[in-house]
């Protein structure tokens, strides 16, 4: 299994937003389909690669010809709708029209643009979900634990278990919208000894 990164889009102040390929070297010329992996972390923590390698490896096992996962920037220093939903769509057209020009001469590898299924877990996974609105609709859509639904009750009302986080400054939790450019990588939300509050993002988003 082999690694390549690439920018996938240009943003405002000169960065980039990138994204991680997996694939397999000396795979068959035969265009194969692509998977667009979205990662999780409410849209506001995570980054391109926190998906495991051995769903890494068992997606390229079953015949995909790359492994996509891009990065996307992070709310709440922007919106939802201009950050990760505009960049999971941009990496979604990148993805068809970019990527395989690029895999071949780079990496000698056929990937077929045209057919593409787009996967991502949390708010990753309703990202996937999203890519259904494209002009060219994804092969297959899988959703892992998406969020849907978003004017359930349940998102306005307060989580019991939350009230026994300890209190945050409120000034220093408000800094996360002084974050410009809009960070487009940020520590996972969870780990073997649970979140980790003195991350400015973590303790923003048990409280928000």
């Amino acid at each position: 299994m082999a690694f390549k990164e690439y920018a996938y889009k240009e943003v405002g102040g000169g960065e980039s937003l990138l994204a991680s390929v997996w694939y397999n070297p000396g795979a068959s010329e035969t265009a194969k389909p692509i998977v667009l992996y979205f990662h999780g972390g409410s849209w506001v923590l995570g980054h391109k690669d926190m998906l495991s390698p051995d769903y890494v490896k068992e997606l390229l096992d079953l015949g995909f010809s790359a492994v996509v996962s891009p990065n996307y920037r992070l709310a709440p220093t922007i919106s939802a709708q201009e950050g990760p939903v505009q960049d999971a769509k941009d990496s979604y057209t990148w993805s068809q029209a970019k990527l395989p020009q690029l895999f071949a001469q780079d990496a000698n590898v056929h990937v077929n643009g045209n057919k593409i299924v787009t996967f991502g877990h949390s708010a990753g996974g309703t990202l996937a979900l999203l890519m259904a609105s494209m002009p060219q609709k994804p092969l297959a859509i899988l959703d892992v634990f998406g969020l849907k639904y978003f004017n359930d009750i349940s998102y306005s009302t307060p989580n019991p278990a939350w009230s026994k986080l300890p209190d945050f400054d409120q000034t220093l939790l408000d800094k996360i919208k002084d974050e410009v450019p809009p960070p487009s990588s940020a520590p996972a939300p969870g780990g073997p000894n649970g979140p980790d509050f003195t991350n400015l993002r973590i303790a923003w988003l048990f409280t928000s």
